[in-house]
């Protein structure tokens, strides 16, 4: 796993991009929105994984995706609770006309805070630099 790039509007960077007529691309970001709503609820302290999963999934549609899934997981299981805590994904896919767009955000939740996190902590800035360097994780 690698963070996600981006374009400038936002846009998840992908080759499937290129399947977007340019009037789709509003709509494409509608996963990034999508994805901003979840964030926006788990710092609100909302932790009621059904509530968010509706927030995400009405999100996409407002913006015209045909949304495939919206979904909170635990990481690294993906197993799939009734409450949100620890480090979690919320993963997002969606349909905007002939292109299927996925997009995920991962975040560290404890019952007062929400902050986005590495997938694994094998992924963090200093883990990779150490590989790289022959150092190992630090």
């Amino acid at each position: 796993f690698v963070p996600t790039r981006r374009e400038d509007d936002g846009l998840a960077m992908s080759s499937r991009n290129r399947y977007l007529q340019e009037d789709q691309r509003g709509a494409a970001r509608g996963l990034s929105s999508a994805l901003s709503a979840g964030q926006a609820a788990l710092e609100a302290g909302e932790r009621d994984v059904a509530s968010i999963e509706t927030e995400v999934g009405d999100a996409m549609a407002r913006e015209g995706v045909r949304v495939d899934y919206g979904e909170l997981r635990c990481v690294p299981d993906l197993s799939h609770p009734k409450t949100a805590g620890g480090r979690m994904v919320l993963a997002v896919a969606g349909h905007v006309g002939a292109a299927r767009l996925i997009d995920n955000r991962c975040f560290q939740l404890d019952a007062q805070s929400a902050r986005l996190a590495p997938i694994l902590d094998e992924h963090t800035p200093d883990a990779v630099v150490g590989r790289w360097s022959g150092g190992g994780a630090r």
